[in-house]
């Protein structure tokens, strides 16, 4: 199973790492931009794609609301958040530090 990790990562570096290391010490494959590497896709794209892709979602959310791209009104971490709930195949866990409006 792969598990995509969403969260803005300056603020939450070491708890990316922890959830991380939870899910690579299972049989799951962790998703996550650190490894993302070069790709033929736009960085847009290929985030999305791979929250798509994903049999499980993990959104970790707290003091920054991340980078919001010139052509779009929300951030890449909010499109990230609002794709599971699309997916009746795709289990979502998500996690606030602080109080969040989900629509």
């Amino acid at each position: 199973m792969k598990v995509f990790i969403s969260s803005t990562y300056k603020d939450l570096i070491d708890y990316r790492a922890a959830a991380i290391r939870a899910v690579e010490g299972t049989n799951y494959q962790a998703s996550k931009m650190e490894v993302f590497g070069a790709r033929p896709d736009e960085p847009l794209d290929a985030c999305l794609k791979e929250v798509e892709e994903s049999d499980f979602f993990i959104g970790i959310y707290a003091h920054r609301y991340g980078y919001i791209p010139a052509d779009s009104e929300i951030s890449i971490t909010e499109m990230d958040m609002s794709m599971p709930k699309d997916s009746a195949d795709q289990s979502t866990v998500l996690f606030s530090m602080k109080k969040i409006s989900l629509g």
